[in-house]
């Protein structure tokens, strides 16, 4: 998979999580509890006219989901940074002189 870009609108998370507790699991680490929420990314069928090619929605089974609850989180796009696409090649090396005559000072 390609490196992927977007953002989170936490007012939408905290709303999501504040009218779904049951959607956040508590999970022991060794520096105290966390506080989880799964996530699926999947691919939109066709990108949007801004170039989202995937989402982000908040991971439900089947049978837990509510009817009338949009557990959509975020968009994604490819990522243009260069230095995280995946199709970026490296820069090829030039090779050293073999002699001090070749050398253009």
């Amino acid at each position: 998979m390609e490196n992927m870009f977007g953002q989170i609108d936490l007012t939408i998370l905290g709303r999501l999580v504040r009218n779904h507790p049951s959607l956040v699991k508590k999970v022991q680490f060794k520096d105290g509890e966390h506080q989880l929420l799964n996530i699926n990314v999947n691919e939109r069928q066709q990108a949007s006219d801004k170039g989202h090619t995937h989402y982000i929605r908040a991971s439900v089974k089947k049978e837990e989901m509510v009817q009338g609850v949009n557990y959509y989180i975020a968009d994604l796009k490819p990522s243009t940074f260069g230095s995280n696409t995946a199709q970026s090649q490296p820069q090829s090396k030039q090779s050293a002189p073999e002699s001090d005559e070749e050398l253009p000072f």
